[in-house]
């Protein structure tokens, strides 16, 4: 399913209204800007992290890796909006693919499959607010809209019959999709001009390859699927420091 823009909007005015009221109960505080750099882990979720052979929606993903450069201006104490530039990758289960080769092909080759990551990197930007713990420690709150750019796990079949080895490549080109982002991060001030933060953020967003097809190696013959969509999500755990 695709984010709905109606549900994101409504959330985020939503979000707009809570944060002017709570912002009228503290005092004002100077603008200012945060820079920030994280890495950390990526746990895809749901059909994205899914191994079953009966999910047309299977990601087959594993656990991968998540960077993100951020900057934020802060208007006052708990209003402040914030923008992403991240990239992420999550290997594919080449053993689950090959264990369903190997049940649904014939007996005699031996086959073997090679998988490639699925990459994500894109900009989301929305809103946040901030509760002000001391003089040092903070927790923000904030949630996104965004472009995302969705690389396909290519895989590459291979099937050794002895006198002959049949290769078979399964790609896609990449797409471009909306994408929902909601997060935290637990902020702590060493100096005036130094911090580090670890946090947590919940990227979702639906994948639209307009033109999967597999090439045979042997013959050059490429054959097209069609169109194919996956529904990718994944918890991104991450530790940085900001400015």
């Amino acid at each position: 399913m695709r984010p709905n823009l109606k549900v994101c909007f409504l959330f985020i005015f939503s979000f707009l209204l809570l944060l002017k009221a709570y912002g009228q109960q503290d005092e004002p505080k100077d603008p200012k800007w945060n820079i920030g750099c994280v890495a950390g882990i990526s746990l895809p979720m749901s059909d994205f992290a899914d191994k079953l052979d009966n999910n047309f929606k299977a990601g087959y993903a594993a656990t991968g890796m998540a960077a993100r450069l951020r900057a934020s201006y802060h208007f006052n104490r708990n209003l402040f909006i914030a923008a992403d530039y991240l990239w992420s990758y999550n290997p594919v289960d080449a053993a689950s693919i090959l264990e369903r080769v190997v049940d649904n092909n014939p007996t005699g080759p031996q086959y073997k499959v090679t998988t490639y990551p699925w990459k994500i990197n894109g900009v989301t930007a929305g809103i946040g607010t901030s509760f002000i713990m001391n003089d040092q420690f903070e927790i923000e709150l904030k949630g996104m809209l965004g472009l995302v750019s969705g690389k396909y796990a290519k895989i590459v079949y291979q099937a050794d019959e002895g006198n002959k080895i049949t290769t078979i490549t399964e790609n896609a080109d990449a797409t471009v999709e909306l994408a929902i982002n909601l997060g935290f991060e637990l902020k702590y001030t060493i100096t005036k001009k130094l911090g580090i933060s670890f946090g947590g953020d919940f990227l979702n967003s639906e994948f639209n390859y307009n033109n999967v097809y597999q090439i045979n190696s042997e013959t050059g013959q490429k054959k097209s699927f069609g169109s194919y969509n996956q529904q990718v999500s994944v918890f991104q755990y991450s530790a940085g420091i900001f400015t």
